[in-house]
């Protein structure tokens, strides 16, 4: 009589292995800069600027970044600033060329332009800014390694949500205030270029303001938190990897 046969029993795979959480180092930072060192360094950029009419500002930043980073040290190790200072002037120079064409439309009445240019500034900002970390990430180095900046443009757009909304908040004030501003010119004159038509408008006008004026400061917080979040997390030292713990409470308080 031949035995029954048992049913085939299931394989069982060995779960793998979980890495352990790598811990993290912590290393003391010092500065050991003094305010007599960094006073002559500051008297010479500014004396410089007065004399080039601000020009001599992109070397002048580049003389700070190189005072500060030598003098902060990491675990005994001091910072390096190794930025090429024609990306700087390059920087500077379209920087201010964009101000510039913004204040001629602005002083010269061109809504249209000025309008342009203000969204654009918007616009560019993200960019601006996350192009400026890449550099200054890059140009930092520490034991002979250099830092990096990782973020994805995606997300640099995404943590500049605050840029976006401020610009709405005071295209809708503006929007909202302008009828009620008087258009004609001021029948006394002493009297403001643009008055509210009627005086009890005037409450109306600055309770909008006042309301524009908070929800810029909540999201001008909220965009220094996305930012310095995003620096943190996306930023790189060899292999290793930044961590961010503050919530976006902290900032407020």
């Amino acid at each position: 009589m031949n035995p029954t046969p048992h049913p085939p029993q299931p394989v069982r795979l060995a779960a793998a292995p979980v890495a352990p959480r790598q811990k993290i180092e912590r290393h003391t930072v010092e500065f050991t800069g003094s305010g007599g060192e960094y006073f002559r360094v500051w008297i010479v950029n500014v004396l410089l600027n007065v004399v080039t009419l601000g020009l001599y500002t992109p070397f002048a930043r580049r003389r700070k970044a190189q005072y500060f980073y030598s003098h902060t040290f990491v675990a005994d190790s001091p910072l390096e600033f190794i930025g090429k200072q024609r990306k700087m002037v390059f920087g500077f120079l379209a920087f201010a060329g964009l101000y510039v064409a913004y204040e001629i439309a602005v002083r010269t009445g061109q809504d249209t332009a000025s309008s342009l240019l203000f969204f654009g500034f918007a616009l560019l900002l993200p960019w601006l800014w996350g192009s400026a970390m890449r550099f200054r990430l890059a140009s930092t180095r520490w034991r002979g390694v250099r830092l990096a900046f990782t973020a994805s443009w995606k997300e640099v757009y995404l943590a500049s949500w605050p840029v976006f909304a401020i610009a709405a908040v005071w295209t809708a004030a503006f929007i909202l205030i302008d009828p009620m501003m008087g258009s004609a010119a001021p029948a006394a004159k002493d009297a403001p270029a643009f008055a509210p038509k009627a005086p009890e408008l005037i409450w109306p006008v600055v309770a909008m303001g006042a309301v524009a004026l908070v929800l810029t400061l909540l999201c001008v917080i909220r965009l220094e938190y996305n930012y310095r979040r995003l620096l943190v997390a996306r930023a790189r030292i060899g292999g290793q990897a930044g961590r961010w713990k503050p919530v976006y409470g902290d900032f407020v308080r």
